[in-house]
């Protein structure tokens, strides 16, 4: 819920685009830059899509082809992401719009490529949404503008849509370090990315910004830390699967609750 919209001039009862305005919610919920809020009542076809992995249709700018494999900065909206170039599906032909198998791209060729980013994107099809669909591509070493990418969809067979953030985010077993070792090797064994986060380089009150970092990136947290009420709060605002957490001696009945993390 929004408290207030606040500007240089003074609070607003509304804004809208262009304007830039500072935005302070009812909650704390913890917002970083490049993530977006969607009105409450939105459902279905009107959310954006979410994902690490899509595909897109780029327009080579670069003297040095596109070439599976290579890692590019990708910047969509505000958010600035690392993007892998995991398949190139096909290139096209421009005088007759045919598709043909392609190894690379070169300079001025067009074709679709499969991409993999170490965030998750929020993203409409460009057919749909030009500005939520557009997407340029930046060589990390010169920080020359490489392709211009106009987002498809959701690749095929991609297990990180959506579903991983709603996933819960950190799995709790107070106390208990070899628990949670085997809940790691328990996720591990499923194909589920997780990782404990007990290392003693990171203090307390830093667990909630790891956990958010972790599950931006489709890893669920685990942790045999005692947490303090206010970061499990924190973790639980910005989380919406919540917090796995067992207290008890009950060791099978929290491994057989990992199955909704699969």
């Amino acid at each position: 819920t929004v408290r207030s919209i606040v500007t240089y001039d003074g609070p607003l009862q509304a804004a809208a685009f262009p304007q830039s305005v500072t935005v302070e919610l009812e909650d704390e919920i913890d917002l970083s830059r490049g993530e977006m809020l969607v009105a409450a009542d939105a459902a279905g076809e009107a959310l954006p899509q979410v994902s690490t992995r899509f595909r897109a249709m780029v327009v080579w700018m670069h003297e040095e082809p596109l070439v599976a494999g290579r890692t590019y900065i990708a910047k969509h909206t505000t958010r600035t992401v690392r993007a892998t170039v995991q398949a190139i599906r096909y290139a096209v032909e421009v005088s007759s719009l045919a598709e043909r198998p392609a190894e690379k791209l070169e300079m001025n060729e067009i074709g679709e490529i499969e991409f993999a980013t170490n965030l998750p994107l929020f993203f409409d099809a460009y057919r749909e949404n030009r500005m939520m669909g557009s997407m340029i591509l930046i060589d990390a070493v010169t920080n020359a503008t490489v392709g211009a990418a106009m987002l498809i969809g959701i690749a095929e067979g991609d297990s990180t849509a959506l579903t991983d953030l709603s996933r819960p985010a950190l799995v709790l077993v107070p106390g208990r370090e070899e628990l949670a070792q085997r809940v790691l090797n328990t996720l591990l064994a499923t194909g589920v990315h997780a990782l404990v986060i007990d290392d003693a380089l990171i203090p307390d009150a830093s667990v909630a910004g790891v956990v958010r970092a972790l599950q931006l990136a489709g890893v669920t947290a685990i942790s045999a830390r005692v947490l303090d009420a206010e970061t499990l709060r924190a973790i639980t605002a910005f989380a919406s699967g919540g917090i796995l957490q067992e207290e008890g001696p009950d060791e099978a009945g929290l491994l057989a609750s990992l199955e909704v993390l699969r």
